[in-house]
């Protein structure tokens, strides 16, 4: 799976090398907003940025950018790798008490930036332990999810529509893992996982699936995943353009087609689309809807997981 939303599918063919010399500039110079700079003015009052998350508001040419960018530090010049949001369209510089901060123009989705940099700095630290509390409930979301986009466009049989989201469910335990290596050690992992979390999948359909897993790094070997195991001519024309049209649905939003895409590989972006589709502004969007249903009761343990994950527990998440 991938740290950087630039190395997924999506967005792997953008060029950044109009981007992040300016962006490198910036940070050599401490001309980005971070948590060691100023503290900056929301709406509810004001707030320190998540550690190594940086915020780019000048003006100028530098092209404007839509996912965090991973700049890294220098011991030369004694900088710390930053993530970077571009909060150009996001927000606005004002003074306030004689200090400089800025106010977001729109809070829901200038925080759903923030958590996505936050989890992704979060990442390159390798402090993901505490990300264990979020496996199950993004994992029955996501399954349930990629079991009913691909359902709408093929009709499949309930026993098929099982193993659909047997395989969603599979690869996100790999894109937790970090490791897209199926040795029969996470397999065996996986197993005890899926009867966990998913009581009513019969024995068979689990083993079908681990039976059938290999390498799965990205959307491609997920949909192929996908094919292998239901092992029917109705997914005959099931491809990765197809799946990721498919799934584009769920979101709704900003950008809706290209984020969705990206947070099928990218587990920053998953994290952030899933729990910021509970507050106001994407609380219509099916992604929101299938969560609230999922997971119930559950959800403010959820919503309260994500709040106390390291480097973005400084941001408060509230759900509709």
């Amino acid at each position: 799976m991938f740290i950087s939303a630039y190395d997924t599918l999506a967005c792997r063919n953008i060029l950044l090398t109009k981007i992040t010399p300016s962006l490198s500039a910036a940070q050599i110079s401490n001309r980005l907003i971070t948590d060691q700079t100023q503290p900056y003015c929301m709406e509810k009052g004001i707030r320190q940025l998540p550690r190594d998350v940086g915020i780019y508001l000048e003006q100028g040419d530098t092209p404007q950018f839509a996912h965090p960018i991973i700049i890294p530090g220098s011991s030369q010049n004694d900088q710390r790798t930053v993530v970077v949001i571009d909060g150009r369209p996001l927000a606005k510089s004002v003074n306030y008490l004689k200090e400089r901060m800025f106010v977001p123009n729109n809070y829901d989705m200038y925080e759903f930036q923030v958590l996505r940099a936050g989890i992704t700095a979060m990442m390159l630290r390798g402090d993901t332990t505490a990300m264990s509390n979020l496996i199950s409930p993004i994992t029955k979301v996501v399954s349930l999810w990629i079991q009913r986009a691909i359902d709408r466009n093929y009709v499949v049989s309930q026993e098929l529509a099982s193993v659909i989201q047997t395989c969603g469910a599979v690869y996100v335990y790999a894109m937790f893992s970090g490791s897209s290596n199926a040795t029969q050690e996470a397999k065996q992992l996986w197993s005890i996982r899926l009867h966990r979390d998913f009581p009513y999948l019969s024995k068979n359909t689990i083993e079908r699936v681990i039976e059938n897993t290999g390498s799965l790094n990205d959307v491609v070997q997920l949909v192929e995943l996908i094919k292998r195991a239901c092992d029917t001519p109705i997914l005959q024309s099931l491809n990765t353009e197809t799946f990721l049209q498919a799934i584009s649905s769920g979101w709704d939003a900003f950008n809706s087609r290209e984020m969705m895409s990206i947070a099928i590989e990218h587990l920053p972006t998953l994290i952030a689309v899933i729990t910021k589709s509970q507050t106001q502004s994407f609380s219509k969007t099916a992604i929101g809807k299938y969560t609230a249903s999922v997971l119930g009761s559950n959800l403010q343990n959820f919503i309260k997981s994500v709040s106390q994950l390291p480097l973005v527990s400084d941001i408060k998440y509230s759900s509709r």
